[in-house]
């Protein structure tokens, strides 16, 4: 590793050993977005894509 991640004091956990992310992730989930570099040049930046499902019908109740 390089500076500054190799005098980093913190913890590591892996994604794996996460239960958060093993959790978001199961049952065909994927929490991780995808990203693409604009015209293959970082520098330019890069775009995530999401996908996300809405269910019209659902009503849910809200703390007031």
């Amino acid at each position: 590793m390089t500076a500054p991640y190799n005098s980093s004091t913190n913890t590591y956990m892996l994604n794996a050993q996460d239960p958060n992310y093993v959790l978001v992730n199961s049952g065909g989930y994927n929490a991780v977005v995808d990203i693409e570099s604009i015209h293959n040049d970082w520098p330019e930046g890069v775009i995530g894509y999401i996908t996300v499902g809405v269910d019209p019908k659902r009503k849910v109740k809200v703390p007031q």
